[in-house]
C-alpha cells in the first residue's frame, strides 16, 4: 500500500490489525508515525516525558572491595604424601631432574626426553 509517498508492506498491515484488533487505517497510521513521516504530537510529548524520567536499575557507585589477607594453614598429609612420592621417584630407573614444585601440590621428573608432573589433589567430602 502506497500512503504519502511511502510504501507499507500489506503483510505487516495485516500482522498488526490481527494482533492489536485495530482497524487498517489505525495500523497506516501508526506506521508512518512510527517511521518519522507523520507527526504524532501526542507521542512527541510522551517520549519527552519519559526522557526526563532516570530510572534506578539497582546499580551504584563501585565500592573499592578491601582485600582479606587469608592465612593458610599448611596442609601436612599432602606434604608427607609428596615427601614419599619424590623419594619413590627418584628410585625408579632413568628418572632425571625430579624435583618438588610445589611442597603440597607438584612434583616435575624427566625420563629420557619426556617430562611429567604429578598433581597432588585434596577432594573435600561430598554432603549428604
Amino acid at each position: 500500500m502506497l500512503v504519502n509517498g511511502v510504501t507499507i508492506p500489506d503483510e505487516w498491515i495485516d500482522k498488526q490489525c490481527e494482533l492489536l484488533d485495530i482497524s487498517i487505517q489505525e495500523a497506516v497510521d501508526m506506521y508512518l508515525a512510527d517511521n518519522g513521516v507523520v507527526e504524532n504530537s501526542e507521542q512527541n510529548e510522551l517520549d519527552t516525558k519519559a526522557k526526563k524520567v532516570k530510572i534506578n536499575h539497582g546499580a551504584t557507585e563501585s565500592k573499592e572491595r578491601k582485600k582479606v589477607e587469608r592465612k593458610r594453614e599448611p596442609n601436612e598429609t599432602k606434604r608427607a604424601i609428596i615427601s614419599s612420592l619424590i623419594n619413590a621417584i627418584n628410585e625408579i630407573e632413568g628418572v632425571e631432574n625430579a624435583k618438588i614444585t610445589n611442597v603440597e601440590k607438584y612434583i616435575d621428573f624427566a625420563i629420557g626426553d619426556r617430562t611429567f608432573t604429578i598433581n597432588l589433589v585434596e577432594h573435600r567430602k561430598p554432603k549428604h
